[in-house]
């Protein structure tokens, strides 16, 4: 595969330069005969484009893929048909098993507080207090005779009449 392009690009080469030579040549005069050389003429225009190409060989397989995702769930499947209807049993009641180990003793635990009693009845009135200690003597005050009428003086009483002895 690789040959054939080769061959086919060298062709074009070939051939392009071919008709720039041709094309060089048809220019010189049939009567011009020089020994020497002349210049160089000027660069031929590009080539036409060349045909196309034989097509490749296919490339090597590639690498495997990513497994695919999961697909849906299938749809539920037919119902299937009702099974025959069994034979009764024909076994015996068992005894009667015995008595199960006691339980474990119960907890005791005090319960919470109940609600305040009522408040009892009124007790009796209370003893006669002592008397309290006597008080300091008050301030030495002023009396006229106006105010000490009828006031016990030494068993007597104040008439307030002058003369009369304190």
């Amino acid at each position: 595969m690789m040959r054939s392009i080769a061959r086919q690009v060298c062709e074009q080469l070939v051939n392009s330069q071919m008709s720039r030579i041709n094309m060089m040549l048809n220019q010189i005069p049939s009567s011009y005969r020089s020994n020497s050389a002349g210049p160089p003429g000027p660069a031929g225009p590009p080539g036409n484009e060349g045909s196309r190409g034989e097509p490749g060989q296919s490339g090597r397989a590639g690498f495997p893929g990513t497994p695919g995702l999961p697909g849906n769930p299938g749809e539920p499947g037919l119902q299937g048909e009702k099974g025959e209807r069994g034979t009764q049993g024909t076994g015996t009641r068992g005894q009667r098993g015995g008595s199960g180990t006691p339980g474990p003793p119960g907890e005791s635990r005090t319960g919470p507080p109940g609600p305040s009693g009522s408040s009892g009845p009124r007790g009796p009135p209370g003893r006669q207090g002592t008397n309290g200690v006597r008080g300091p003597p008050g301030p030495s005050g002023y009396c006229d005779s106006s105010q000490c009428v009828g006031i016990p003086y030494n068993g007597q009483g104040y008439t307030g009449t002058p003369g009369g002895t304190l």
